[in-house]
């Protein structure tokens, strides 16, 4: 990341709220904004009731999230402000 930008970035405060690099979420693609968590499960009523992995939308996160370094990665210098 560009020097300049990156003091920028800090001198505004910039951050990033959390939101799902979480170890237990799982997306299709970087590109996918929904994806399943892998730790928590609901009865599915709608169409059958198959016990699934909670639908989750990339932006979010609970109180069980759990930093995914490999995720946050992907992020490249922004991973600072997700912390």
């Amino acid at each position: 990341m560009d020097v300049n930008k990156l003091n920028v970035l800090r001198e505004v405060g910039y951050s990033m709220k959390a939101c799902c690099f979480c170890i237990h979420g799982n997306f299709s693609s970087n590109e996918n904004a929904f994806g399943t968590c892998g730790l928590h499960v609901y009865s599915h009523m709608k169409h059958s009731d198959d016990i699934r992995e909670l639908s989750i939308h990339r932006s979010g996160h609970c109180v069980d999230f759990t930093v995914d370094e490999m995720k946050l990665g992907q992020i490249h210098g922004f991973a600072e402000f997700a912390r």
